[in-house]
């Protein structure tokens, strides 16, 4: 090989070479200009937590027998009778009662006999005393005789007054026993609201079941909720309510949330609350809380509802979240660049919300790394995704 050949073929290695790497300086050099790529979610409300309810009278007032009283001796309504507070429902009449008021009765017919008799007696003796004393005024006698007939008129006259006295306040103690009685051998009930009856007449001779009930015109909504979601219940909290028969949907008013738990029977057999934590044990009796809710709309007595009660708290994913001491931040990111946010967050049931530092609509970095800087130019993806999903 001469050497021209021997020099031409090094200088095609070397030109090779530098060209070799002058492509890996390039590379490198756009790879350093690229842009980070991370997966940003939107901030967005919470999905509603869901609850399966009753509608009910808002009050139901209960009639039952009470045998104490009586034999109910007459009803006064009919079923499905619109009836008004103070109005007549029905009667008790208790007969032995009613046999002793005879008694009385006859007793103060007896005295009342009595006491004519004895008035006419004094009347008559008044009237004999008067024409003795005007006898005695006209002879001017002054006989002893005369005397003692005057006073043994008067004598009478003062027994029998005693004896009208005794029969008057005898008279009148019997009135008063009368009075009494008569109360309670007929005992009227009356109507304690406004309302609609329920009318069971078969029921109205048995002391343990009511056989008369009356049920107002408005409704409340019955529902339970679990410990997990209770944090989220308040008294005036407006509310979704779905009519499961009517595919309607109204709003509501949270009227009242019980301090204590129970088991709610007869609507654990439903769908059960849809709690936070995922589980929706309707078939198993928990204790749950009892809440009421005043629907805008007219519903039917016994219809079942679903309730939706909002969600107003911010909650991020976990792994959006870094520490700095004993602090915590978020990247939210505008105009293209990762912002360092600090919020705070706090326990609300089993999750923790935050309180400060974020507004709906914010748009954070979901996987942030330890090479995301504040202010740093990112490029993301999935932008628009729902921080609570």
């Amino acid at each position: 090989m001469t050497k021209k050949k021997k020099i031409g073929i090094i200088a095609f290695f070397i030109v090779l070479i530098l060209l070799v790497m002058l492509a890996m300086i390039q590379n490198l050099s756009s790879k350093g200009k690229e842009e980070v790529t991370y997966k940003t979610v939107v901030v967005e409300k919470q999905e509603p937590i869901l609850t399966e309810g009753k509608v009910m009278p808002a009050k139901t007032q209960e009639y039952t027998y009470d045998p104490q009283k009586g034999e109910i001796s007459s009803i006064a309504v009919k079923d499905r009778e619109s009836v008004k507070a103070g109005q007549e429902l029905f009667r008790y009449k208790n007969q032995s009662i009613e046999n002793e008021l005879e008694d009385i009765k006859a007793n103060k017919e007896r005295l009342h006999n009595t006491l004519e008799d004895n008035t006419k007696k004094l009347q008559q003796l008044k009237k004999a005393q008067d024409n003795t004393a005007d006898s005695l005024s006209q002879m001017n006698a002054t006989s002893s005789v005369n005397n003692d007939a005057v006073s043994i008129h008067q004598g009478e006259i003062q027994t029998l007054e005693t004896t009208i006295s005794d029969l008057k306040n005898q008279i009148k103690d019997l009135d008063i026993q009368i009075s009494r009685l008569e109360k309670q051998a007929t005992s009227i009930i009356t109507a304690d609201v406004d309302g609609i009856v329920l009318l069971d007449e078969s029921l109205k001779q048995n002391a343990s079941l009511p056989f008369l009930k009356i049920i107002t015109d408005d409704t409340l909504i019955q529902s339970f909720i679990s410990e997990y979601d209770y944090y989220a219940l308040s008294k005036g909290l407006k509310v979704g309510v779905y009519v499961n028969a009517q595919d309607r949907r109204v709003k509501g008013v949270v009227t009242d949330v019980a301090e204590t738990a129970q088991t709610s029977p007869e609507l654990t057999n439903m769908t059960g609350t849809s709690s936070l934590t995922g589980n929706s044990s309707g078939a198993v009796e928990m204790p749950n809380f009892q809440f009421f809710v005043r629907p805008e709309e007219e519903i039917h007595y016994d219809f079942t509802v679903q309730i939706q009660i909002p969600l107003k708290d911010i909650v991020i994913p976990e792994s959006a979240i870094q520490k700095e001491k004993n602090q915590e931040y978020v990247f939210v990111v505008k105009n293209g660049k990762a912002q360092k946010q600090m919020i705070q967050r706090e326990k609300r049931g089993l999750q923790n919300v935050v309180i400060k530092g974020l507004k709906l609509k914010d748009v954070i970095v979901y996987n942030p790394d330890q090479k995301l800087k504040n202010g740093m130019k990112i490029s993301t993806t999935t932008e628009g995704e729902s921080a609570n999903s």
